[in-house]
């Protein structure tokens, strides 16, 4: 097999598997909803400033990374335990820095 053939054949499998977890009712649109009215209300962090197709990817992959299973548990997991809702605050926020931080140097 070529590596281009199995290169296909992977993203062909991730695929389908991430289709099945969205068509699971504990991963519908309800949790999801509920995680960012949460998310608003507790952290004062509003999710929906992002698009949904890349919130539901990284919420995907916090969920399968640390095997919590579904977005319902994910939603529990945010309730009873402050430090989840810190990191995801931080998986979602893009850190930036100044590039010459300290001008003096560069002048």
């Amino acid at each position: 097999m070529d590596k281009e053939k199995a290169s296909y054949e992977i993203f062909n499998k991730i695929r389908d598997e991430k289709s099945r977890f969205f068509d699971k009712e504990e991963n519908s649109d309800k949790y999801f909803d509920l995680i960012k009215e949460y998310m608003l209300s507790e952290a004062n962090y509003d999710l929906s400033l992002y698009r949904d197709n890349y919130l539901k990817g990284r919420l995907y992959h916090r969920v399968r990374s640390k095997k919590y299973g579904n977005f319902q548990a994910y939603y529990i997991t945010l309730q009873q335990n402050p430090r989840e809702v810190l990191a995801l605050k931080n998986i979602l926020t893009i850190h930036t820095t100044e590039f010459f931080r300290n001008k003096s140097v560069f002048r």
